[in-house]
């Protein structure tokens, strides 16, 4: 595994290692809409993460790039 993760360091880098490393631990989280619960806290977490590593790996893919180009911003 550690194998697996070092080429996967290499070849593309370190946001898809994390996505590699937390990915399989999500599907231990039990997922729901009530935070009162005792794994309601566990279930945002497992949210938050996620959704954290999808901003993260949008906002590496633009490649220094603005969100939105002039032309749009203009209209």
């Amino acid at each position: 595994m550690a194998g697996g993760l070092a080429i996967l360091m290499t070849r593309f880098g370190l946001v898809s290692v994390a996505c590699a490393s937390v990915g399989p631990g999500m599907g231990a989280v039990f997922f729901t809409t009530d935070f009162q619960s005792w794994y309601g806290q566990g279930s945002l977490l497992g949210v938050v993460v996620v959704s954290a590593l999808a901003l993260l790996a949008f906002k590496v893919s633009l490649g220094g790039r603005p969100l939105w180009s002039e032309a749009v911003v203009r209209k």
